[in-house]
């Protein structure tokens, strides 16, 4: 049968992606619940951009300045919209300082998204995990796929300042550019 052989398969075939631990690390995490996070990467839902930059923060193969500089295309790994620290993964989507007040504009979003759920999502799987890897689980009164959708569009536009930094000197309001997004 079709479902034994995947058993077998899934059992004596796969391998699991050297990047569950790089997160687990960087999350500072036990354990995390990869196979749901890995279905969220492609929906028919997402659009393709979407899709492209979430199976990329997935797999880690994002080019940031530190990468960038490593293979010897950037002069510095300092971030271009702050200028002040590494540009890494995490400096990336939460810790610049250009994006306080946008994450904590997607911050008083996502508590209005998730007031009616019985458990307090945002505490119990943490916010920056919920901005890099998006909702895992299922709970009532919300709408998983909705609050993945939306965590897919914040990422989006992160990245896509970033780009417009990078190219020019213009800054824009990340905040009127993602309600634009929605």
């Amino acid at each position: 049968k079709t479902k034994d052989f995947y058993e077998i398969l899934i059992s004596k075939v796969f391998i699991k992606p050297d990047v569950e631990q790089f997160w687990l690390e960087i999350l500072n995490e036990q354990t995390l619940p990869f196979c749901n996070m890995w279905k969220s990467v492609h929906n028919f839902w997402k659009s393709p951009d979407c899709v492209q930059l979430d199976f990329k923060l997935m797999h880690n193969r994002i080019f940031t300045n530190v990468k960038l500089k490593r293979i010897g295309l950037m002069d510095t790994n300092i971030c271009d919209s702050c200028q002040s620290d590494i540009e890494d993964l995490l400096h990336l989507f939460l810790d610049c300082q250009m994006l306080v007040s946008f994450h904590d504009y997607i911050n008083q979003l996502l508590v209005k998204l998730l007031e009616r759920c019985e458990t307090d999502v945002i505490v119990t799987q943490g916010y920056r995990k919920l901005i890099l890897l998006g909702m895992s689980g299922k709970f009532k009164s919300v709408n998983v796929v909705f609050v993945n959708y939306f965590l897919s569009i914040v990422r989006l536009c992160i990245m896509k300042k970033r780009q417009i930094v990078k190219r020019s000197t213009l800054n824009f309001n990340l905040i009127t550019f993602f309600k634009y997004t929605m």
